[in-house]
């Protein structure tokens, strides 16, 4: 195996990695963090390009020469040209010798985003009535109006209902009344949602999905990072929810279906940084929330050709919203992962 290139910039080992994919050149990428201080790189990832095998060696070093770069990846190429067989053999074992143990797992912070959720829970339950959200639910769903009996944004759908079946008791749609409480600084109702659920099985649910994803994304990112994660895809899922259907909606498989689609990302993006997510879950995921869209669509036609309502119980909005949002922030360099030893290999 041979060192040929190194860069600091995820763009361009995404970009060589592309062109020998197009030749069907056998290598692997590894990833590793700068800490050597007198290092105009120190703090950086820096992504190493090894050949597998010494017969594309040639080759290889062919394409990548006639591959335009930017002025930090020819920097650092330009440090690590090709030495003599003695030379790179010693580099290898030295970089072998050199090699960190590789870093405890860690889940921390999504165990306390669990116990957020499960303490809510119980004290959710333990103020239930059947006279209608508890106080905690008003205090930490997205709206709630106050009076109960004043008017609220009930949400597109309702309205569309309302005038395609030409009712006479549509319901107001201002944007007076959009966001009500968040905009008299309630701050945290963009987020809180997420940390109430229904019942148990409700809960049970999202907390796996929290679990088996959560720990993934913070073994990898920054905890800022990581935090930001999940408080955009908690806002962005939490509020097209409430565009659509009104304030009644709680739980967290919005932002799950948010680290589904990013984690999809980075897997295509950075295969490299290792998430352990098959296509097979993903597809389950996706044609999770086809089914529900679906579901969505026919309950639609039911309320507005027969008359009644058909209440399914689920925040599709938040899912599919949650998922574009996803797949899109898993396109970002800022959220490249920030592991140091776990390499990609091809074939």
């Amino acid at each position: 195996m041979r060192l040929v290139w190194r860069t600091s910039t995820e763009e361009e080992i995404t970009h060589l990695k592309e062109k020998l994919d197009e030749k069907s050149i056998s290598y692997t990428v590894e990833v590793e963090k700068e800490e050597a201080w007198e290092s105009e790189y120190y703090g950086s990832l820096i992504y190493s390009l090894w050949i597998t095998n010494d017969d594309d060696l040639e080759s290889a070093k062919e394409l990548l020469q006639k591959i335009e770069l930017s002025p930090s990846t020819q920097q650092i190429s330009n440090n690590n040209t090709a030495s003599s067989p003695l030379g790179e053999f010693l580099q290898q074992k030295f970089r072998l010798s050199v090699q960190k143990e590789k870093k405890q797992s860690t889940a921390f912070w999504t165990l306390v985003l669990l116990f957020i959720s499960l303490g809510l829970f119980i004290a959710d339950a333990y103020q239930y009535t059947n006279k209608g959200p508890s106080p905690l639910r008003q205090t930490l769903l997205f709206d709630y109006p106050s009076p109960p009996s004043s008017p609220c944004w009930e949400g597109l759908y309702t309205q569309l209902i309302s005038l395609l079946t030409k009712s006479e008791e549509a319901p107001p749609l201002s944007l007076d009344l959009f966001a009500k409480r968040i905009q008299e600084g309630q701050i945290w109702r963009l987020i809180s949602p997420i940390f109430l659920h229904g019942d148990l099985i409700h809960l049970v649910f999202n907390m796996f999905w929290l679990i088996f994803l959560g720990t993934q994304l913070e073994e990898r990112l920054p905890k800022s990072r990581f935090f930001a994660l999940i408080v955009v895809l908690a806002a962005l899922s939490n509020t097209a929810q409430y565009t659509m259907t009104g304030p009644l909606f709680i739980g967290f498989s919005g932002v799950a279906c948010g680290m589904v689609g990013f984690i999809h990302a980075r897997q295509k993006r950075a295969p490299w940084e290792a998430y352990m997510f098959t296509p097979a879950t993903y597809s389950f995921v996706f044609f999770f929330i086809v089914a529900l869209a679906v579901l969505s669509v026919a309950t639609f036609f039911f309320e507005l050709y027969l008359g009644y309502t058909i209440p399914i119980g689920f925040a599709n909005t938040a899912h599919i919203s949650g998922l574009v949002a996803g797949l899109w922030l898993g396109r970002l360099s800022w959220f490249s992962a920030q592991t140091l030893e776990i390499g990609y290999k091809r074939r």
